[in-house]
């Protein structure tokens, strides 16, 4: 039932990501769909590797739940991120919610498919990540940004950048 669920979850991830693009008709649907691709098997193999080293051998449920956790941490970015990037968004997204998951399960907390640390987790690692990434070619005029959406490790140190149609006391605390 786990990997049936898993499989149904991923199809649905496809759904939502790839639908986002064509129904905004940015024409990045391929990268999207390849990006989304990606993070889902990183996020299977980083959750295999930790398993593996960790505990000696991998846990079918615990690799599903790595791999929803990818599909989840890529969700924020699969737009705005290059396919290496994508790979390693995935790969930590499912290492993270493996080690959430064992986490929360040690102190108590009531989490039976883990949905804490998949989605919990996995996303704010996916919005932190899309900070860190988004390459720069994509989201111009997203969020009040003028000009594209640029991460931390391309050069933007700021959250965004002012739009000039916004008043500028709306800005005055902006760095």
């Amino acid at each position: 039932m786990v990997l049936l669920g898993t499989f149904v979850l991923t199809f649905g991830f496809f759904g939502l990501t790839l639908g986002q693009s064509f129904a905004a008709g940015d024409g990045r649907a391929a990268l999207v769909a390849v990006n989304t691709a990606l993070a889902s098997s990183a996020a299977v193999l980083g959750a295999l590797l930790y398993m593996w080293n960790v505990y000696g051998k991998p846990d079918p449920s615990l690799l599903c739940n790595g791999m929803v956790a990818g599909l989840v941490a890529i969700s924020a970015g699969a737009a705005f991120v290059e396919p290496w990037a994508a790979f390693l968004i995935g790969g930590i997204g499912g290492v993270v919610a493996v080690a959430g998951v064992l986490y929360f399960e040690r102190r108590g907390i009531d989490d039976p498919v883990g949905a804490i640390s998949v989605h919990g987790i996995g996303g704010v690692w996916g919005m932190l990540a899309a900070g860190l990434f988004a390459n720069g070619t994509f989201g111009a005029g997203y969020n009040g940004v003028s000009g594209y959406v640029t991460g931390l490790l391309y050069g933007n140190v700021r959250q965004s950048q002012p739009n000039s149609s916004a008043s500028p006391s709306a800005w005055s605390g902006a760095w």
